[in-house]
């Protein structure tokens, strides 16, 4: 029988997750996710401002008679698309994924940062799963489950399919070990 030990660690001695160097998603989903973000400011412009005009226009409700509490509710709303626009032009440089023999780590977040690390050893099981969208610009989402939870602890959106399948048939044969 082995004696039980729990010594102490340093912080200095354990791995550091931000040297690793994180391979970043492909150029055409940053595109895509612009366009998505153009296609929603757009939308809600046309919306909005039609709104407006047809209120002037059809019901003579002038400009200056539009309550203020619509006004706060379309600054907030523009300021929410403002900061969406922040997040996805400096954001994405920060998105990307690390393989290392044993696990496989996701950052992303331009305000708030997420580092998510997955040990192959506590995989359930992983998918690979590509909507209409993605499939016209070559693009997948590769789902990681460990056991014990209902959804999918690491999704990485944006994936070269290619790259995607090479590391979920590393994970499955390299999982168990």
């Amino acid at each position: 029988m082995e004696d039980f030990q729990n010594n102490k660690l340093s912080l200095d001695e354990l791995p550091q997750l931000n040297v690793l160097d994180f391979e970043r998603l492909p150029g055409r989903y940053f595109r895509l996710r612009l366009w998505t973000w153009a296609l929603v400011l757009f939308l809600s412009s046309f919306i909005l401002f039609g709104g407006i005009l047809w209120a002037n226009v059809k019901e003579d409700v002038l400009i200056s008679e539009i309550p203020a509490v619509l006004w706060g509710l379309m600054t907030a709303w523009y300021l929410f698309i403002s900061l969406w626009g922040i997040s996805e032009f400096n954001g994405f440089a920060l998105r990307g994924y690390a393989m290392r023999e044993r696990d496989l780590s996701f950052r992303s977040g331009y305000f708030f940062h997420a580092y998510t690390t997955v040990p192959f050893n506590r995989l359930q099981h992983s998918e690979i799963s590509q909507g209409p969208l993605a499939r016209a610009v070559k693009l997948c989402t590769l789902k990681i489950y460990t056991a014990g939870s209902s959804g999918a602890n690491l999704s990485i959106s944006g994936m070269d399919p290619i790259d995607a399948q090479r590391i979920r048939d590393y994970i499955d044969e390299h999982g168990s070990e």
